[in-house]
């Protein structure tokens, strides 16, 4: 299975699991639409997979059907191992010394350009 076609998979199951959810409480697509600001045609689209549900979508969806958003992804996400190994204190140093690394330091090419031209005499 290719990678895009597992994601189409994904999309697919998630929307099933979210059709299950909004039947079980009730809900039409219309209803479901108008509580989150969507219409029923999208909607449908959710639920079939054709539409991809954003991460801000699905929180109000899980909201509306008074649901915990892990309720339909959990199975997605594997949330007892770390993402990453690195500390939350190195990450902040991370994050300062690719702050300071990026900004823009007299010798870039940049600089020197700006410099450059500034010294030239105007023509007139």
């Amino acid at each position: 299975m290719t990678p895009r076609s597992r994601v189409e998979q994904i999309d697919k199951e998630i929307g099933v699991k979210l059709r299950e959810f909004r039947l079980a409480a009730g809900f039409s697509q219309v209803q479901l639409g108008a509580a989150i600001g969507r219409s029923y045609v999208q909607i449908q689209k959710y639920e079939s997979g054709a539409n991809r549900i954003a991460v801000a979508t699905l929180i109000h969806i899980c909201r509306a059907l008074e649901l915990n958003p892990m309720d339909i992804i959990g199975e997605y996400v594997d949330v007892h191992e770390p993402t990453h190994s690195m500390s939350s204190q190195q990450a902040v140093a991370a994050g300062k010394e690719a702050e300071r690394s990026s900004r823009k330091k007299p010798n870039d090419f940049y600089w020197n350009w700006r410099l450059k031209r500034k010294a030239r005499p105007r023509r007139g």
